[in-house]
């Protein structure tokens, strides 16, 4: 209900009435989420790779020590999880295809280990880890003019990529 149909149905002539009734405290909002189970909910697992020679200091410069496996491709973010591209990250400098040939000769020379980290997921970025590929379109297609974690946003990121092809032909 509205505001102005709560107010309407407790009889009340004031909105600042009806304001002092429906104001909740931090205790209650607490309980409404956890009742409402939106983190059992929502925790999910995914599989992870750790380089073990980037965790011994050993990597190259560009090895990351994390690589979070988005189905499609490995995020080498460290803060993959509070990023707003997490899963629809393709032309973010952290993203690695799946035939990468740095994660092939990682993964060749013994270095990778495969674990699996829980996150709080949505039921779309789950979707996209599943393979659907329109929820996948469609979580990239918000996140277009959002800055990726380097700067740029998609949108900058692709037009620098259109004018270097575009040079090159």
């Amino acid at each position: 209900m509205s505001l102005f149909e709560l107010m309407e149905w407790l009889g009340h002539k004031s909105p600042q009435s009806t304001v002092h009734y429906v104001k909740s405290s931090l205790g209650n909002q607490v309980k409404q989420y956890e009742a409402a189970g939106y983190r059992d909910r929502n925790l999910r697992s995914i599989a992870v790779l750790l380089n073990r020679k980037a965790l011994h200091g050993a990597a190259e410069p560009n090895e990351g020590s994390i690589y979070y496996d988005l189905g499609h491709g490995y995020c080498r973010h460290e803060f993959f999880a509070q990023c707003p591209h997490r899963l629809a990250c393709v032309r973010c400098p952290f993203y690695e295809p799946k035939d990468s040939q740095q994660l092939l000769i990682l993964e060749a020379e013994g270095n990778l280990v495969r674990l699996r980290q829980d996150l709080y997921l949505t039921e779309e970025e789950q979707a996209v880890i599943d393979g659907d590929v329109v929820a996948y379109r469609a979580l990239r297609e918000r996140n277009w003019n959002v800055p990726t974690p380097s700067g740029p946003t998609p949108y900058q990121l692709a037009a620098v990529e259109n004018t270097c092809s575009a040079g090159n032909q």
